[in-house]
């Protein structure tokens, strides 16, 4: 479903299927971004932990419940 999304320059995500709009940071765009175009959880979580000097450990937990908020808003 994230195909069917646009995010804005000052990223804000608006689902026109469920009309609702939600305020994304750099990074949680990012992981959007990267779940688009195919990267697996792994992959994304190197990543993220490479680019923005995080802890694989935390950007885990982080990216675990960013994703299941996206599945409980129906976004993913």
């Amino acid at each position: 479903m994230l195909k069917n999304i646009n995010i804005d320059d000052n990223n804000i995500l608006f689902s026109p299927e469920i009309g609702n709009s939600y305020q994304l940071n750099e990074i949680s765009k990012n992981i959007i971004k990267k779940i688009r175009i195919g990267e697996n959880d792994e992959e994304i979580i190197k990543d993220i932990s490479d680019e923005y000097n995080i802890s694989k450990d935390d950007v885990y937990i982080d990216y675990m419940d960013f994703k299941t908020k996206l599945k409980v808003y129906g976004l993913l």
